[in-house]
């Protein structure tokens, strides 16, 4: 039980380059997916993914410490969740297809990845959110 705790103490103090990472996770993942599913082509998914862990894990990580020194809407709640996700999706949505276009040089198919992208990331987002919400500090110290 000590140990949980700890680690509970430890993924709050560090809680935006906890989020960043298991976002990054999730949303690679997916990316993956994506770029697999347009292109049949695994090396490119994963040569999109090189690419995108940097860029989106930079623009995560000040888009995260962003919002936490905003306090509306209200942390903790839905609406918060769901304004972040809006934001988050549209900075990363501009990444994506911005490295999309470069590496395949097709606008069509850079604007379908990204348009995917909106889609299944924004839900997995909220989610994201969601769940981070159950490790804010007021419930660690219950």
């Amino acid at each position: 039980m000590l140990k949980i705790k700890l680690v509970q103490k430890l993924i709050i103090q560090h809680r935006a380059l906890s989020k960043t990472i298991t976002w990054r996770l999730v949303a690679s993942i997916l990316t993956i997916s994506i770029v697999y599913l347009l292109t049949h082509n695994l090396i490119l998914a994963l040569s999109v993914i090189g690419i995108e862990f940097i860029t989106k894990m930079i623009l995560y990580y000040f888009h995260e410490k962003s919002w936490s020194y905003n306090n509306r809407p209200k942390k903790g709640s839905q609406l918060r969740s769901f304004i972040k996700t809006v934001t988050w999706r549209i900075l990363a949505s501009l990444d994506t297809f911005v490295i999309l276009f470069i590496i395949l040089k097709e606008p069509i198919l850079a604007s379908s990845g990204a348009g995917l992208e909106v889609i299944a990331k924004s839900i997995a987002y909220y989610i994201h959110e969601r769940i981070w919400d159950d490790f804010r500090l007021e419930k660690v110290r219950e």
